[in-house]
């Protein structure tokens, strides 16, 4: 009978641990184990367990309890501190006080960048906010690259010599055109230190004169192209060849003898 009890709490118990054990000493084992001379007996032991459920699940119910009631009134002050407020000092209490102000440091605006721009730049350097100034010339790019000469093939029938002619032509141009762009572009440094005439500058040397002068310079600008005849002229030359001619198509012309 002594050693019967135990295996049956073993049995019903089979994950005893250390506090499940203290539990039972606690409540009351300790009385049943050492009390009756050492014997005790089955009903026993069901009170035993019968009154640790019950103490159980009262703990349990009260610890639910005073953890909802803590969650739901949490606070930094405590029950002896006279109602003091941690956000209270000097008599007075901050809580609230800066609902809604936004935050603690302005930020300062944000600003964007313009990229940089090379013809604005040249526009203000030379004083000059009409579309007839530099930019406008800046389609003399297809003249220089002309420079390498024309890739036609004698098979393509192209009048190859007078088209060169037009093209060399076309590329002096472009070179003194770019020659008088650099000078009207040191014209316009100048002219931002030149004095004014008020002030007893040398004959051509005044503010004034040198923006005459440079405005002048930049109207001949649009004459340092092809003349309009020599212009129409090579369109001509270039529409009479025949540019996806290859050799072969070449000479299938001159055995079935058609006319070019």
């Amino acid at each position: 009978m002594p050693r019967a009890a135990p295996q049956a709490v073993a049995e019903q118990h089979n994950s005893l641990e250390k506090d499940d054990l203290m539990k039972m000493v606690r409540f009351g084992a300790d009385q049943i184990l050492s009390g009756k001379g050492g014997t005790y007996t089955d009903e026993d032991i069901d009170a035993l367990i019968s009154r640790g459920e019950e103490r159980t699940e009262a703990m349990q119910a009260k610890l639910q309890t005073d953890a909802k009631h803590n969650l739901a009134n949490f606070s930094l002050i405590a029950d002896d501190d006279n109602g003091t407020d941690t956000f209270a000092f000097d008599g007075k209490n901050y809580r609230g006080a800066d609902k809604g102000k936004g935050n603690f440091i302005n930020q300062p605006q944000r600003q964007r960048k313009r990229n940089y721009d090379v013809n604005e730049y040249f526009r203000g350097t030379m004083n000059t906010g009409t579309t007839s100034g530099l930019k406008a010339h800046a389609a003399d790019a297809a003249a220089k690259k002309r420079k390498k000469g024309s890739s036609f093939q004698d098979f393509q029938l192209f009048d190859s010599a007078r088209i060169e002619k037009f093209n060399e032509l076309e590329r002096e141009l472009a070179t003194k055109k770019e020659a008088q762009v650099a000078a009207i572009k040191q014209m316009r440094e100048t002219i931002k230190h030149a004095p004014m005439m008020a002030l007893g500058a040398a004959p051509g040397q005044s503010k004034e004169e040198l923006t005459k002068l440079a405005g002048e310079m930049e109207q001949k600008l649009s004459e340092f192209k092809l003349p309009e005849e020599a212009e129409a002229e090579r369109k001509k030359l270039m529409n009479d060849g025949f540019p996806d001619w290859s050799r072969k198509d070449f000479k299938v012309c001159l055995i079935c003898g058609l006319p070019k």
